[in-house]
């Protein structure tokens, strides 16, 4: 099609305007803005996004002009072009094919001549090839305005004239002060000059995607095998969410029954709810088609997040596909089962001919839901009079015929949302985070319906949804080569949402495209695998010690353990057919699981590890558990050549505790309360049935509770356990951030990660920590922090990283047993430089300290020295929470209700005023919390031990809600310059072990503690955390190290087991990713991310780089801006910069990065040497005697202990032989300290000599 000439629009703003001005065209004045040559404007009804009208701009057939021109006649500010945009909505009711409309910006460039030339303003393209809406969104900055002085002139150009009379419709046209997350599509593709978003922005990849190239689909001679493969796959699917032998009115027998029932009770309630959000919607045609509210992203500014009836509402568009879409899909596919349609025939068909109202009308309810419009549809379907001979089979006509009507208000759905813009190449405006908000309900909804959609008539219909699918899930991702892939992993939110749902697109391709199905099910399994690979910088979740990343940290109380969850259930479909994943990928999968269960009491993860989620209790893996039956269910294949079987099912056994509360909660509840996901369907229930009686059948039973000790440094973060409870010692570092909040969220937990150390003596002792009630947010148990009040606290921003790179640990087997059993956790803080608008004492006070934990059995010290708290006035001071517990009913959940000081009991129903002073012929004070820990504080009075039982005044972590609470609170005042050591006997330890340390060094260099016969008679155990390299020390068997480090040694009799860790590992360029697209992209970033402008949402990864630092002017309190180190360069990556928050890590530390292998020197004391090394581990796992030298090498006689390729915080341990070395070199060592000694002296002198020099 050829088209000549041109035509325009015109728009003038003859009056001042706010910087965000909105056309909604509801008034003659938005109409008259416009003017238009060779064409005409104005006022439409009947078809707009906002209001009642809309802007029709129509034109003639062969009509010809030169421009089109929208100007404002105050001039936008410089300023106000550096992060606004415009927004625009345009509807056609049939596609324009070969039509582009061309936006043009103008305005007066700088003057000023020291100004470089800025570019010239880009050309924006708009393809007019769509129906229904479609939104145009584009930024100052992509369009290259940010270097003008205003913006005058906005042009709309379509440049040929079409051969046939045309039209298009504008509606909300808005010139928004901040732009964000725009996303490029089809309708609007990338800005000339502007290339692609990097890889770093994740919801912005459809564009990108779309353009990858589809391979070939070859023959395949094995094709029908590998169809009846993929038919398995869909039905162990089909039968997931109920499988088809089972109905409602089924019982089959087992513990599952009760669950089964109330979860299908509790579906219906939501399928009850969905549809009468349904009726609230606005109809035209007699209901036969969906108007409104009016649809738009989570980004706008536009859409409320619940449905409103009205000629002018509008909605978010994941709120209709969550809480409509998402329950009408799933309760259509359970109502329509077969089975379940003869069943309810058969058992309601009396009660339907019932001459009783009660007993009819609870049969209408069991059939057709509580919603009237249902309910009617079935009465006038039933055939009257009613004859329920043969088994009610009379009725079935009308039971298919409301079901039918069940599957029309899903397709109307469907409908509406692709004349909104939920179609194949459209992005809306913004794809952030869509998919998290629109994939469950639509993905579902499709999949449920795939059987009328491969009836032949509607094969045109499916061929549209499954290219809309492929859109929105970026599909074109899993066609990538292994060579070519853009990085190892993937982000957690993908993990938990488009790993099914790519599945499912594929399911639904029909068998006559037999090679292209075939074809992606090869692929999908390859970017499967890819997406469980190991990530080995802050990118991608499996991190090298198995922890799960999200937000570039171990997210541990939600993302991880959902998108694990998902992950688990992929590989349960796919496994016993040609296209299960690999070795690799379950054994990542199965190790990520086991990290999560190591870290967790039972249910909860460590708050510390929470993220924005800051619930002691939240029991996080008592919603995720079936994971664990997941990936120990084999579920054999198609032609029953291999049966279903269990392997590894220990985990999931433990925590199917059907006396726990929570686990019945969960397997009772079928209701789709987070919309993201759903998880919790009926059929899942079977499976778990058949994984315990596949395990009973094997022999298998439940795994004991974990015991041992853990250190992983990617999260920075220790566990040690016995018995039944877990300890975790939490802290941070220059690559591990502290917490993250959002505007309602964790808003006060900043002191989260400041060495905090969290007792869990069981699931159920939780309670005692409980937040909602009086919490004291500047008191998190273990955490060194300072007592300001809540309105000091919050921050602009989270996710700040330490300025000090030491915040780890290492665990250490010795003699204890074959895994680690003991560690050590230290970390070097210095208070990171916030972002906080308004004054508070955070702002520029100085904060620093060292602290330690050593574990040790039953008992934990805890030391900390080098606390410095300056620039601050007023009754502020450092302190270090022992612990914080609350009153809870006695009796409840175990718990007791007093606690005990120096022997003597107190109830916290009494009030015990502040303690401060304490006996002074006492060493040591002994209190006893709530849960039966020992807290022993040597010397207490001298180190500030403060012990109250009051009420508290608090808010939760919304910051929004006053609470109040009657707790127990211990906690030690710090001086300045001070240091600290208190110990910790867990509830049912041997308290004579308290007896059994001491504190042999407690200073800026090193903290030492020294165990006698621990673990075991006889033996002498040292625990080392070194803060500098290459000073000596006088305590234990190590004499010098060559860096900073932890390191524990245990001797006994003639073997010595040193263990040592470097948590301070860097992360250095990876020669393997530097192939990939990510580590090669050199585009600059130009679409500002949610982060950018501190969203209060933070509901996915939301990741990018800031390039504006934010600056406080201490005297005035102003907020400058400056551009950030690099910024100019987006060619090369930014640094991190540890006193920042996470925005500012560039994909180069996501992606391209890994830990470095570095190599301390451990020098051993006095006359000690060592030979005959043995027993080499690494990260708990044993090293090949051929390579074990890679790894420690002997030198000087066995003077010195060479650890090399220490890398990812893992702790290296060896068992050596130990002799003593003649007197000669003991005097040596004694003249060598001499020396040190005397030199050190002498420099002093010498420099003191200098500066009186230079001073005169």
């Amino acid at each position: 099609m050829t088209w000549s000439g041109g035509f325009c629009l015109i728009l003038w703003l003859v009056t001042a305007s706010r910087a965000t001005k909105v056309y909604d065209f509801e008034s003659i004045d938005d109409r008259d803005a416009f003017t238009s040559e060779g064409s005409s404007h104005k006022l439409a009804s009947g078809i707009h996004k906002s209001g009642n009208n809309s802007l029709l701009w129509s034109w003639d057939k062969g009509n010809s002009v030169s421009a089109i021109t929208l100007k404002l006649a105050i001039n936008i500010p410089s300023k106000d072009l550096l992060k606004g945009g415009v927004r625009l909505w345009m509807y056609r009711n049939a596609s324009l094919s070969d039509a582009v409309m061309k936006i043009k910006f103008s305005g007066n460039a700088q003057s000023d001549p020291t100004v470089a030339p800025v570019p010239s303003p880009q050309v924006a393209t708009i393809n007019l090839n769509f129906n229904g809406w479609r939104a145009v969104w584009l930024g100052y900055e992509e369009m290259s305005l940010t270097g003008l002085t205003g913006l005058d002139l906005l042009e709309f150009t379509i440049s040929s004239t079409p051969p046939q009379a045309n039209h298009v419709y504008f509606d909300l046209l808005r010139f928004i002060p901040k732009q964000l997350m725009q996303t490029r599509d089809l309708v609007v593709p990338p800005i000339p000059g502007q290339g692609l978003p990097k890889m770093g922005e994740t919801w912005q990849q459809g564009y990108r995607w779309l353009q990858f190239p589809v391979p070939a689909a070859r023959p395949y001679s094995n094709r029908d095998a590998l169809l009846r493969e993929i038919d398995n796959i869909e039905e162990r699917l089909h039968n997931w969410y109920a499988n088809e032998k089972w109905s409602s009115y089924r019982r089959t027998g087992d513990e599952m029954d009760t669950y089964r029932q109330s979860r299908w009770e509790t579906l219906m309630t939501m399928v009850d709810i969905g549809n009468a959000n349904y009726s609230d919607l606005t109809f035209a045609d007699n209901g036969t088609k969906i108007l409104g509210p009016s649809l738009f992203t989570k980004v706008s500014e536009y859409g409320r997040p619940t449905i409103e009836a009205g000629p002018d509402a509008k909605l978010k568009l994941g709120t209709l596909m969550q809480d409509v879409l998402l329950p009408l899909g799933v309760g259509y596919h359970m109502r329509s089962r077969p089975l379940q349609v003869t069943d309810t025939a058969e058992h309601e068909c009396e009660g339907l001919g019932s001459n009783d109202a009660k007993i009819q009308f609870k049969s209408l309810l069991a059939i057709a839901g509580n919603n009237s419009d249902m309910i009617n549809i079935l009465k006038d379907a039933l055939p009257r009079p009613i004859d329920c001979s043969n088994k009610g089979s009379a009725i079935i006509p009308a039971i298919n015929k409301l079901n039918s009507a069940r599957l029309d208000r899903i397709l109307r759905l469907l409908d509406f949302v692709e004349e909104q813009g939920w179609t194949y190449g459209s992005a809306v405006g913004s794809l952030d985070h869509q998919m998290n908000r629109n994939g469950a309900g639509y993905m579902q909804a499709i999949f449920v319906i795939r059987e009328y959609l491969r009836r032949p008539e509607n094969t045109k219909r499916l061929d549209s949804l499954i290219k809309s699918m492929k859109w929105f899930n970026d599909f074109n991702e899993i066609y990538q080569r292994d060579e070519e892939y853009i990085y190892n992993g993937t982000t957690a939110d993908r993990m938990r949402t488009i790993l099914l749902y790519r599945l499912m697109i594929i399911l639904m391709i029909p068998n006559s495209r037999g090679d292209e199905k075939i074809r992606d099910m090869q692929y999908f399994k390859n970017w499967a695998e890819h997406s469980l690979k190991i990530n080995k910088a802050l990118g991608g979740v499996v991190k090298p010690d198995y922890t799960g990343f999200h937000h570039k940290t171990f997210y541990g109380s939600a993302y991880v353990a959902i998108a694990y969850h998902n992950a688990a259930f992929v590989q349960y479909l796919l496994s016993g057919t040609s296209f299960a994943l690999g070795q690799t990928a379950r054994d990542n999968l199965r190790q990520g699981l086991e990290v999560l269960r190591t870290v967790a009491v039972k249910y909860s993860t460590p708050v510390g590890l929470a993220g924005r989620f800051p619930d002691y209790s939240r029991g996080i893996l008592s919603q995720h558990f079936p994971m664990y039956a997941y990936i120990a269910y084999d579920s054999g294949n198609a032609n029953r050549v291999k049966e279903p079987s269990v392997r590894g099912a220990d985990i999931f056994l433990r925590l199917f505790d059907l006396k726990e509360p929570k686990i019945q909660e969960y397997l009772s509840n079928g209701d789709i309360e987070v919309k993201i996901f759903y998880l919790n369907s009926i059929g899942s229930l079977d499976v778990m049935q058949k994984v315990v009686n596949l395990a009973a059948e094997a022999g298998e039973s439940e795994e004991p509770p974990p015991q041992g000790h853990w250190s992983k440094n990617f999260g920075s973060v220790n566990i040690h356990r016995r018995k039944n409870w877990a300890v975790a010692a939490k802290g941070m570092s220059n690559y591990v951030w502290d917490f993250e909040s959002s505007g309602n969220e964790n808003v006060f937990g900043i002191f989260l990660s400041y060495g905090s150390l969290q007792i869990s003596n069981s699931e159920d002792s939780l309670s005692s920590y409980d937040i909602y009630n009086g919490w004291n947010w500047t008191r998190i148990p273990g955490a060194t922090s300072v007592n300001l009040e809540l309105k000091n606290i919050r921050t602009d921003r989270a996710r700040y990283y330490n300025p000090k790179d030491l915040g780890g640990g290492m665990a250490m087997r010795g003699t204890a047993g074959k895994t680690p059993q003991n560690g050590i956790f230290g970390m070097d803080f210095r208070k990171p430089e916030y972002l906080i608008k308004k004054w508070t004492p955070m702002l520029y006070m100085t904060f620093l300290y060292k602290k330690s934990y050593f574990f040790m059995e039953e008992l934990v010290v805890a030391v900390g020295s080098d606390i410095i708290l300056g620039n601050i006035t007023g009754p502020y001071y450092a302190q270090t929470t022992l612990f914080q517990n609350k009153l809870v009913n006695p009796g409840l959940n175990n718990l007791r209700s007093y606690i005990r000081v120096d022997g003597k009991p107190h109830n916290l129903n009494d009030v015990l005023p502040e303690r401060t002073e304490w006996n002074p012929a006492h060493r040591s004070a002994e209190v006893v919390d709530t849960n039966g820990n020992t807290y022993f504080v040597p010397n207490p009075t001298k180190q500030g031990l403060h012990l109250r039982v009051g009420d508290q005044k608090s808010k939760t972590d919304s910051g929004q809600v006053d609470t109040q609470g009657r707790y127990a609170v211990a906690w030690l005042k710090h001086r300045n310059e001070s240091s600290f050591n208190y110990a910790v006997v867990l509830a049912g330890g041997d308290s004579n072990k308290l007896f059994k340390y001491s504190v042999e060094k407690l200073d800026s260099v090193a903290h030492i503690v020294k165990f006698k016969d621990l673990p075991s008679a006889g033996s002498e155990t040292f625990g080392y955390v070194f803060f500098k390299g290459n000073e000596h020390v006088t305590a234990g068997p190590v004499y010098r190290v060559s860096a900073s480090c932890t390191l524990m040694t245990e001797r006994e009799s003639r073997d010595l087991h040193v263990a040592l860790s470097n948590p301070r590992f860097q992360l250095v360029e990876d020669e393997a990713m530097k192939n990939s697209v990510t580590c090669q992209e050199k585009s600059g970033r130009k679409v500002r991310s949610v982060d950018d402008i501190n969203s209060d949402d933070h509901d996915g990864d939301g990741e990018g780089e800031d390039n504006v630092e934010i600056i406080i002017s201490r005297d005035a309190h102003r907020i400058k801006k400056r551009e950030a180190p690099g910024s100019k360069s987006p060619e090369s990556a930014v640094p991190i910069f540890p006193h920042r928050n996470s925005n500012h890590v560039t994909d180069d530390y996501r992606y391209c990065r890994k830990s470095d292998e570095t190599e301390i020197v451990v020098t051993l004391s006095s006359s000690l040497r060592v030979r005959n090394m043995r027993n080499v581990t690494v990260d708990g796992k044993a090293v090949k005697k051929a390579d074990q030298e890679k790894y420690l090498q002997i030198e000087e006689g066995g003077k010195k202990i060479r650890f090399s390729k220490l890398a990812n915080g893992f702790t290296t341990e060896a068992k050596f032989e130990v002799f003593e070395d003649d007197n000669s070199d003991a005097k040596s060592g004694a003249c060598s300290l001499l020396a040190d000694s005397v030199f050190k002296v002498l420099l002093g002198v010498a420099l003191i000599i200098a500066l009186g020099v230079a001073s005169n």
